[in-house]
């Protein structure tokens, strides 16, 4: 019987040593993503990769405000450059090619400021983008998809240290207890109010306007042709839809998260008045803050590009 008793005991203890550890999901933010010539467009292809190889297995999650931050910098040159031109189905297309070397150096830091661990990753790519409409959007399709898959190597070699982070955020809980948020030096406006010329774009957490391409959260812009058209542009990561038979005070940020955002733009026809005084959006911006906007009215000086937009808005 004791024989019988102890077999079991070390059954039950050798089921329980081998039994899967489960693991939390983690989040991480990312403090810097640079480079000789990486601007945000660069960064923002960048973190679209890496956000999809860490969305692959699921355990990490890009956050702000997270414990753990990522640190890129990236470094490289390229070498056999080359374009071609040719017809396809009677149009004229482009081809760009180029062989790339890349070298990326990622560093993961606690919330501290501690470094966890650093790597240097090499990659080499042969940039094709096939056939385009020119020779500027051929190269820059190519260097989206580079940048892309640059992200997303490594991605792979941040999940592979998944249960080292695991174990480290348990340490340092056990030493200094929960991780408190840090205080930003320069927070943004929780509301504010602009006025949008045609052409501009605005930036909701510093509240200003400019006229630089990819710059901001929101571009307005007009179209010309048979029948004039304003639209909203969203830019980089910044996501958008118009809200309708909801007023605007009784949006909050729950029901925001909640709504379908597009990263297309919102175009209408200036005849058909669905831009008009009191039209609402829901948008989460570029640096991951949800928020509502509403049109408070327009200014109109003759030609349909000399158009100006007031509107106001909340961040939650």
């Amino acid at each position: 019987m004791f024989i019988k008793v102890l077999f079991i005991t070390l059954w039950l203890m050798l089921a329980n040593t081998l039994q899967a550890k489960e693991y939390p999901t983690l989040t991480m933010g990312v403090e810097r993503v640079s480079g000789s010539y990486i601007g945000r467009w660069e960064r923002d292809k960048f973190l679209d990769g890496l956000e999809k190889e860490l969305s692959r297995r699921g355990h990490i999650q890009l956050e702000r405000g997270a414990p753990f931050l990522l640190a890129v910098s990236i470094s490289g040159y390229s070498k056999n450059f080359g374009k071609a031109t040719g017809k396809f189905m009677g149009s004229r297309q482009y081809r760009f090619k180029q062989s790339v070397r890349l070298k990326a150096r990622y560093e993961v830091f606690e919330r501290r400021g501690r470094e966890l661990y650093h790597g240097t990753l090499p990659y080499n790519v042969r940039m094709d983008t096939g056939l385009s409409l020119s020779y500027q959007d051929a190269m820059m399709k190519a260097r989206e998809r580079m940048l892309e898959g640059l992200g997303e190597r490594v991605g792979e070699r941040i999940n592979e240290r998944f249960h080292f982070m695991v174990d480290f955020e348990d340490q340092m809980d056990g030493q200094y207890g929960s991780p408190q948020p840090k205080k930003r030096k320069n927070a943004h406006k929780r509301s504010g109010s602009a006025t949008l010329s045609s052409g501009g774009s605005l930036d909701f957490e510093s509240e200003k306007t400019a006229k630089k391409n990819s710059w901001g959260d929101l571009k307005w812009e007009a179209m010309y042709g048979k029948t004039d058209m304003h639209f909203f542009r969203p830019q980089g990561r910044a996501r958008f839809t118009v809200v309708k038979g909801k007023s605007y005070s009784s949006i909050d940020k729950s029901y925001v998260k909640r709504k379908k955002l597009s990263g297309a733009p919102v175009t209408v026809p200036d005849h058909s008045r669905e831009f008009r005084k009191g039209t609402v959006l829901v948008f989460k911006t570029q640096e991951g803050h949800y928020g509502k906007m509403k049109i408070v009215g327009f200014k109109r000086k003759g030609d349909v590009k000399r158009y100006a937009l007031r509107v106001e808005w909340r961040l939650f």
